[in-house]
């Protein structure tokens, strides 16, 4: 459900954006990943509500056509780049095209370095965010970072730009615009949209099946867990690991399946360690994880850094049972207990097994949760994150309507 604040009253919906030529800033134009699903869906939306997009990308990976669409990529880098030089040279290449792109209306990053964005969506955390939310030494090794790499203040420098110099901002949970507003210190008046995803991903079938009755879920051997995710730390693998140590101590039937990560030496080593090689299925890459998740009872998402969590919302639409971090931005849309459970130490893996280990031990409390978390992912649509977008596009044309 998108959040809007402005200091515009409603005049602003008269404002139509039929027509109106949108550049649309983004690395990849994807149906893959996180930001390039949330784009490209945004694009789709936008499209059929008569705006005009030209996508500007490292690389076209999409097959999408619309007579409205115009997709330009100015490709890689002739060479492997640091993370650094890598935002540098996106930052070159939309200044050329933006340079002798004609009859823009507006300007609309992906969080992309660009000179040049009347609207900026910010879906990744501040360099610092770490510093508040790792384990101590992660902290400490944050800001040295933060302080003396490139990398870190390559990022720095180029979110600061973008969060100070856009007309009007979009974040994809209301987490993620505190940290920013507190991180740069921006203006509290300063407008900005909370535009949440969809809960599908554009491959999956609807998910309307009825919720399964809590019997089916004590026919299985093992109650199947799910983690998707490309962090070890960072998404809290580490933690789900522990956890999953202590709950093969209690005697516990269970299965964890990782999707987005290969069996490598230092994971295998890690399963060693904690005596779970029995109970983790490393699914690797998969192309349509609905698929997967028709297979599993919860997901598990111990994040460290978290803007949303697409993954988790997309699950509840097939009715898994989320168990997410309090500093997730997902969090803030769910109530813990009734659609999901939520971690208030994300660090603490006693806490995480004693949350999973609920969902094993009480198969109606599953079923009654899992009906809950499909109820509210359906309050996710692609079609209410193309409503706030278009409320920040109103605001800037009216913004430029007053100069």
């Amino acid at each position: 459900m998108a959040e809007f604040k402005s200091n515009l009253d409603e005049t602003l919906s008269l404002i139509s954006v039929e027509g109106r030529h949108v550049a649309m800033l983004t690395r990849w134009f994807s149906r893959e990943g996180g930001l390039e699903l949330y784009c490209h869906r945004l694009v789709e939306e936008l499209l059929d509500r008569g705006v005009r997009v030209s996508v500007v990308c490292e690389e076209n990976k999409s097959d999408f056509d619309h007579e409205n669409l115009a997709v330009i990529d100015y490709g890689p880098p002739f060479k492997k780049l640091s993370k650094g030089d890598a935002y540098r040279y996106a930052f070159r290449k939309t200044r050329e095209i933006l340079e002798r792109l004609e009859n823009v209306d507006l300007v609309h990053s992906q969080q992309l370095p660009s000179p040049r964005h009347e609207v900026v969506t910010f879906h990744n955390h501040t360099v610092n965010r770490l510093s508040n939310t790792g384990r101590g030494l992660e902290r400490v090794v944050n800001k040295a970072k933060s302080s003396f790499t490139d990398r870190y203040q390559t990022k720095m420098l180029f979110d600061r730009r973008l969060a100070s110099e856009a007309n009007c901002r979009i974040f994809v949970s209301s987490t993620e615009q505190e940290e920013y507003y507190r991180e740069f210190n921006l203006d509290p008046n300063s407008p900005y949209v909370i535009a949440y995803p969809g809960a599908t991903t554009g491959k999956e079938a609807a998910a309307d099946a009825e919720p399964s009755d809590y019997d089916e879920y004590e026919r299985v051997s093992r109650f199947p867990f799910l983690f998707v995710g490309k962090g070890y730390r960072m998404k809290g693998l580490d933690i789900l690991f522990k956890a999953c140590r202590l709950l093969k101590s209690y005697g516990a039937e269970f299965e964890l399946n990782v999707v987005g990560l290969e069996k490598k030496p230092i994971l295998a080593a890690a399963l060693m360690r904690y005596k779970i090689e029995d109970r983790v299925n490393f699914l690797g890459y998969v192309s349509d994880v609905s698929r997967v998740f028709d297979r599993c009872y919860a997901i598990v998402t111990p994040s460290r850094l978290e803007s949303f969590g697409m993954a988790p919302l997309q699950a509840m639409r097939h009715g898994l049972v989320p168990i997410v971090s309090r500093v997730s931005g997902i969090a803030e849309v769910l109530e813990s207990g009734v659609n999901g459970l939520i971690l208030e130490n994300h660090l603490e893996p006693e806490e995480l097994a004693f949350q999973m280990k609920r969902l094993l031990d009480e198969p109606e409390l599953l079923s009654a949760m899992s009906a809950r978390a499909r109820e509210r992912a359906c309050d996710f649509t692609w079609e209410k994150t193309a409503d706030a977008t278009i409320f920040a596009y109103q605001h800037v044309i009216h913004s430029k309507m007053n100069i």
